[in-house]
């Protein structure tokens, strides 16, 4: 054995528990950084579970986002969940109840959102427009709509494949959350 090798088992023979569990690696905890403009913490509703979004409190999400700029999907950052989170689901729905987005069964180590990006592995639903995925706010020109974004922490998979109906995978993402965050945002076409 090369004197490298057996430099690298000692250190680990002295992560035992002692009582035949193996200890797991910490996670990292810095973030990486995601998208542009920079998100902006949302209020906090005092159970220690914070979202943060590109939009402060209930204000205009930046124009990127939406059908007249790039049609992207905003990143999104938010903390752990409650103690028995199993996996994180989002949604998207505008005033009149539209699904814009709907996500499911995020991989519980997952906490972030990239700018125009689905994670790997996330159960996707079609929306109430008739495409996968994310549909960019898009109101009627002059006028403004409100729209809610929802995190929520799953006690358990949602068991459906993608692509998923959106009604139906929202109401699975639903029975499922045990928690969730929300954050509201609004946008006018000129």
């Amino acid at each position: 054995m090369s004197l490298c090798l057996a430099a690298a088992i000692v250190p680990l023979a002295a992560c035992s528990t002692g009582d035949g569990r193996e200890m797991q690696v910490p996670a990292d905890p810095q973030l990486p950084t995601i998208g542009t403009p920079a998100p902006r913490p949302d209020d906090d509703d005092g159970d220690g579970w914070t979202l943060t979004t590109p939009w402060s409190g209930t204000g205009a999400i930046d124009e990127r986002f939406t059908c007249d700029g790039l049609s992207v999907s905003p990143p999104m950052v938010w903390n752990e969940g409650p103690e028995m989170t199993r996996a994180y689901g989002v949604s998207m729905t505008n005033s009149a109840g539209e699904i814009l987005w709907v996500m499911a069964d995020l991989d519980v180590s997952i906490r972030n959102l990239i700018e125009g990006a689905t994670p790997e592995g996330a159960t996707v639903g079609v929306n109430s427009f008739g495409a996968i995925g994310y549909q960019a706010p898009c109101p009627d020109i002059a006028q403004s709509d409100t729209f809610t974004v929802v995190v929520h922490a799953q006690e358990f998979p949602t068991e459906l494949t993608s692509p998923a109906d959106g009604a139906e995978l929202l109401r699975a993402l639903e029975d499922s959350a045990i928690d969730q965050e929300i954050s509201t945002f609004t946008y006018q076409r000129k």
